[in-house]
């Protein structure tokens, strides 16, 4: 008997995608957890070892459950936005909001709402995301990989990257602590 992708369960070396939770089991306890904690803090940090399946948790098992209505009663439409900081935190951000809309067509470009950003703020980006949420919607935003973030804002000579670090952190925080929209944020460490 040959074992072919469509047979076999195991994904390998990469994370489980959302659309695989149906062969991701055996973390219920620790989804239900962090489900729970999101909903009392709007903001969840999942560390562990290279490896060890975090972002497989995520994607494979919180996610699944927040769009089966396991976080919020009546709001179980879930618009989530994907992205690692990379060599440019804020760009990347923006750039997975817009990835998840049209807003493009609105005329709102990545260099636009940098600008906005860095005069407003975390408001800018709540202007945004009313534009792109649906009445009874929720945002989730999961950065993962999150630790890429200290290398990028390591080196001490440019004091735009620990800036934009800095910032970035900032907008993160922001968004969870907001009231006026359902934003959800998660990062997953090393």
């Amino acid at each position: 008997m040959s074992l072919n992708s469509s047979n076999n369960p195991f994904v390998g070396l990469r994370p489980f995608e959302s659309d695989e939770s149906l062969l991701f089991f055996g973390r219920q306890a620790q989804t239900m957890e962090i489900l729970q904690r999101l909903h009392q803090y709007h903001f969840v940090a999942v560390t562990g070892g290279s490896g060890s399946g975090k972002s497989s948790l995520i994607k494979a098992g919180v996610i699944p459950r927040l769009k089966a209505g396991y976080l919020v009663n009546f709001n179980d439409h879930w618009v989530i936005a994907t992205m690692k900081p990379g060599q440019s935190p804020m760009h990347n951000l923006i750039d997975a909001i817009l990835d998840q809309s049209d807003l493009k067509n609105n005329g709102l470009t990545s260099s636009v709402i940098q600008e906005k950003i860095s005069e407003q703020g975390v408001n800018a980006i709540v202007d945004i995301l009313k534009l792109l949420l649906k009445r009874n919607s929720n945002f989730l935003l999961l950065v993962d990989q999150f630790e890429e973030l200290f290398r990028f804002s390591i080196d001490r000579k440019d004091l735009n990257k620990t800036d934009e670090a800095i910032d970035f952190v900032n907008i993160l925080l922001g968004l969870s602590k907001q009231t006026e929209l359902p934003v959800y944020v998660v990062i997953t460490m090393r």
